[in-house]
């Protein structure tokens, strides 16, 4: 009888390995897909914010300092050199003009009623309605 349930707890021993096997590769991908989400979400915010220095010198000034008070590493820095180097001419080559509005895209068109639609709408656009 002993050697049963020596077996039985061998049994659920290497189930529990197996369980926590693939507990920990669930929680190392799901670590994985935040990491990738949190670094698209940094990616398109700092993209936003460089097209906003681009269409407003003010903003491209603060933006400039604000990232030299971040980036404190030298690494860090040489790493965002080029992006720097772009703020600073964004902010010193645009006048004091108002910011460039940010384009709205184009309503869509209008559509058009066939025949069966206008019938069904109740009668003609624009004319007199039938047996009236």
């Amino acid at each position: 009888m002993t050697t049963n349930y020596k077996s039985k707890m061998a049994h659920i021993n290497v189930r529990m390995a197996q369980l926590k096997a693939r507990m920990q590769d669930l929680q190392a991908r799901e670590q994985k897909a935040n990491r990738s989400k949190d670094t698209r979400q940094c990616i398109l915010a700092g993209r936003c914010l460089f097209e906003t220095a681009k269409r407003d010198p003010e903003f491209a000034r603060r933006a400039s300092s604000e990232l030299m008070r971040f980036l404190s590493r030298d690494a860090d820095r040489k790493v965002m050199e080029e992006r720097l180097d772009e703020l600073k001419k964004l902010a010193d080559a645009t006048t004091h003009s108002p910011p460039t509005p940010i384009p709205q895209p184009a309503p869509p068109p209008l559509r058009t009623l066939g025949p069966e639609a206008l019938a069904q709408a109740g009668g003609e656009l624009g004319g007199t309605r039938k047996g009236v």
